[in-house]
């Protein structure tokens, strides 16, 4: 069954000309979205009901100085809501993170979340080589994405199941 945050999703799907997700396999499920500019854009909630957005967009060509700290550039503190961090995760992909309660996303302020990382993550990308062009691109939406999908999909999962069982085990006497 749908929740809140599917049928935002669901409605931000449809904006964009696309149809709904399928129905519901897991209880956190990950949406993903790809487009042709080389940028993913990954959005999941958690058992706290927050709303999380990473937006995917390649490996770095070189982790060196510079790099680095153009990267840390786009970290400076900023009031701004949601506030975008940038970094590395495994195999050194860029990642632009963002995250929001629940609670204070409505359609029209998904969309703005959504646009402003999806914008902020292509210019970065244009600013920092980001390795994932072309045919690679191609085969990485086609066939990686929904993959890597359903992997992070089972990660979040035993996250969660191994929080339980600390919070079981530190309730025990």
């Amino acid at each position: 069954m749908k929740n809140s945050f599917d049928r935002l999703i669901d409605g931000l799907a449809s904006e964009y000309g696309m149809p709904s997700f399928p129905a519901k396999k897991h209880e956190h499920e990950i949406y993903c979205f790809a487009f042709e500019v080389g940028v993913s854009i990954n959005i999941y909630q958690d058992e706290f009901r927050w709303v999380y957005f990473v937006a995917e967009m390649g490996q770095v060509v070189e982790t060196n100085a510079d790099t680095l700290g153009r990267m840390l550039h786009f970290n400076s503190f900023s009031f701004k809501k949601p506030f975008f961090t940038l970094g590395l995760s495994g195999g050194d992909v860029g990642e632009l993170h963002a995250r929001v309660p629940l609670v204070e996303v409505d359609s029209v302020e998904m969309r703005k979340i959504f646009e402003d990382l999806l914008s902020a993550a292509v210019d970065i990308k244009n600013v920092i080589q980001f390795q994932v062009r072309g045919f690679l691109w191609v085969i990485y939406v086609v066939l990686l994405a929904p993959i890597m999908c359903i992997v992070r999909q089972l990660a979040l999962e035993m996250s969660l199941v191994r929080q339980h069982q600390n919070t079981v085990q530190a309730a025990k006497p």
